[in-house]
């Protein structure tokens, strides 16, 4: 039905938070700017959507009009709103949950964009504060290798410019982002710090406040919502001098950026695993190039990905092969497990190293990467263990609440000591980060241990408590997992013992090695960085693995040459791109019917459009079959040619996806 449109109105497409991969056709005013939020009717419901182009409605059915216009302008900046668009197409995701993602909750919600610094102060809004300490050097000076740094990086300030600060641990990465951003703040220029979620510590906000002043906007998921919009609103309004978060911050406006850095940009937590899926560090790139402003990548252990484009030349390699000051890098050292019996896990080398340094009054790290007491329960009589009904998992003991817990659906058991099948007592077997601390709790009982996982560190507050304690040397053995392995600087620290690194050492994922060879280097990096000298034993069944013998020489160079060189041969990212498709059911056949229908759309496309490098794989059961209740399937695509993967993509979706 047409409809007679009076000539100032105006047309708009507005993407709203649905997940639908479209846009939809309302009539609205002329003052809607493009970005801004609009509420619109959307079938019996009112919802808030962003105006996303003013082209003509294709067809003549009858069309809606706006409600309300709630912004003035765009509400994301161009660039960002761009960077938005452009990874709506990217990651082919539907664009409205895209924008929906991108906006802090209270603009979710259609409230109006007030200044929160005219707006009576409540308690808690600590994000940034509004007084005179603008930042300095507290006495730093940098040295020879971190000043030539900073130079070539302030070369590029005002145009975009990659860089792969690849430093040693220890080699005063950190304070070249500083330097940095504090040049770009002193020319009336923002700076966006990017860490991962695990070393967005308060030491760190303290480190970054001290150089760069009070005015910086810290943005991370342990915040409220109202923190979130003052940080937010304070970046998008230029009051914020420096943005400091994890890997949602890349879509937080600046109003005068200046420069972008990644952070361990190698960590996995960039990676947003649900909802939109998106990388943060590749859309940092993207960010950069689009403000026109350089971005610093920076690591020890760069992902296989990027140290593949330094090579190509499309980031500028910086290298720090030295640490800071008279620190050196420590010296590793296997302990074959095969040789040695296991207590709790551990070798009695490994536990004579520990009672050593209590001696000498300084601390150790125990890290394996798995919490509980033991991951396994089991009858040895009839061959019974403890499953999760909702996993293809099996539940790990937790001593302390006495319960089994699922470590993929959280679901939890009450703890019984015998077989539900034969009545036989169970045996608890492996080893987790309780039944170390419980152990070396009686083997040395005046020692202060602390232990540093998910469990026992379940707020902010309790690690901040524990990293205090650390690093004022009232902890003598710390005990943890990935809390420890990263962004910290603990002087006292000298030893570091590895337990249970095998598993590995040969995981499905073709990145395993790559995975491993960065957790090893990274916790081994925590020991020695002062004068001290520091020493990593690592307890292994497998210690001529030419992984764990690359790591031991501090060769990552080698270790990278090395992998890519398989990766080439087989195929395998960065010399092809891969697109996954999953699915999941409640019912065990669903999943896996569904894709394999989903394979045949594919191999038809293919043909039809002549997309001769694109590679389809067989829909497969998933490496975990079952996950909180539901079944599922995967089916893999690559493709050497990014261009043909998209066209294949942007049609199979079309003709998979209902409406």
């Amino acid at each position: 039905m047409c409809m007679n449109i009076p000539n100032n109105t105006k047309y708009i497409q507005v993407a709203v938070p649905v997940p639908v991969r479209r846009t939809f056709d309302y009539i609205g005013p002329k003052s809607c700017p493009i970005g801004g939020r609009v509420k619109v009717p959307f079938g019996k419901r009112k919802l808030i959507g962003i105006t996303v182009s003013t082209n003509p409605p294709q067809g003549g059915r009858k069309l809606k009009s706006v409600d309300k216009i709630i912004d003035e302008a765009n509400l994301f900046g161009p660039p960002v709103f761009e960077l938005l668009t452009w990874a709506a197409r990217y990651y082919h995701h539907p664009i409205g949950e895209v924008l929906h993602a991108a906006q802090p909750t209270e603009i979710r919600k259609g409230k109006p964009l007030l200044d929160p610094d005219i707006e009576p102060k409540t308690t808690g809004d600590n994000n940034s504060t509004s007084d005179e300490n603008h930042g300095n050097n507290n006495g730093i000076k940098l040295t020879k290798q971190q000043r030539a740094a900073v130079v070539a990086i302030d070369n590029s300030a005002g145009r975009f410019g990659s860089f792969l600060l690849h430093g040693i641990t220890g080699s005063g990465k950190t304070e070249i982002y500083l330097e940095c951003a504090k040049r770009c703040i002193a020319v009336g220029r923002q700076a966006m710090i990017l860490v991962p979620e695990i070393s967005l510590t308060p030491q760190l906000i303290s480190q970054v406040t001290a150089r760069l002043g009070n005015q910086v906007s810290v943005l991370h998921s342990n915040i409220s919502a109202k923190q979130r919009y003052i940080a937010w609103h304070r970046a998008r309004a230029g009051t914020a001098d420096a943005i400091l978060g994890t890997r949602s911050a890349i879509f937080t406006p600046m109003k005068s950026p200046g420069l972008i850095v990644v952070d361990e940009e190698h960590d996995m937590s960039y990676k947003q695993q649900d909802g939109f899926r998106y990388h943060a560090r590749d859309l940092a790139i993207k960010r950069a190039s689009l403000e026109q402003v350089p971005v610093i990548l920076g690591s020890a252990t760069p992902s296989l990905e990027t140290c593949n484009n330094a090579r190509r030349k499309k980031h500028q390699l910086i290298r720090l092969k030295q640490r800071v000051g008279d620190a050196k890098l420590p010296r590793i050292t296997f302990i074959d497990s095969k040789q040695h019996q296991l207590t709790a896990g551990l070798t009695a080398p490994l536990i004579h190293a520990i009672g050593q340094r209590l001696i000498s009054r300084e601390q150790s790290i125990v890290f394996i990467n798995r919490r509980g007491f033991a991951p396994i329960a089991h009858c040895q009589l009839c061959g019974w263990q403890v499953i999760c009904g909702r996993c293809a998992a099996r539940m790990t003991y937790h001593k302390r609440r006495e319960r089994f817990q699922c470590h993929h659906c959280a679901a939890t058991r009450i703890f019984h000591p015998n077989c539900k099948q034969c009545g036989e007592k169970l045996l608890l077997l492996g080893v987790g980060t309780q039944r170390i601390e419980k152990y070396l709790q009686q083997k040395f009982p005046t020692a202060r241990i602390a232990r540093l996982d998910r469990d026992q560190v379940r707020t902010q507050k309790k690690l901040e408590y524990e990293l205090h304690a650390i690093k004022t040397g009232a902890t003598d053995i710390i005990i943890g997992t990935q809390l420890i392995t990263k962004g910290h600087d603990f002087s006292r620290v000298t030893l570091v013992g590895v337990v249970d690194c095998d598993q590995g050492l040969y995981g499905v994922d073709f990145r395993s090695p790559e995975y491993l060879f960065q957790q090893l280097t990274q916790v081994s990096g925590r020991a020695g960085r002062t004068h001290r000298p520091g020493m990593v034993l690592v307890q292994t069944a497998h210690p001529d693995n030419p992984v764990l013998q690359a790591m031991q020489a501090h060769d990552f160079s080698g270790f990278a040459k090395a992998c890519l060189a398989v990766r080439r041969a087989a195929n395998y990212p960065p010399f092809s791109y891969i697109v996954l498709w999953r699915a999941e059911s409640t019912d065990q056949t669903a999943a896996l019917k569904f894709l394999t229908t989903v394979k045949h759309i594919g191999n038809k496309l293919r043909d039809k459009f002549d997309l001769s490098t694109v590679q389809i794989m067989d829909a497969v059961i998933s490496p975990m079959e079952k996950l909180a209740g539901r079944y599922r399937a995967q089916l893999l695509v690559r493709s050497p040619n990014r261009r043909q993967l998209h066209k294949l993509m942007d049609n199979w979706i079309a003709q998979v996806e209902p409406g």
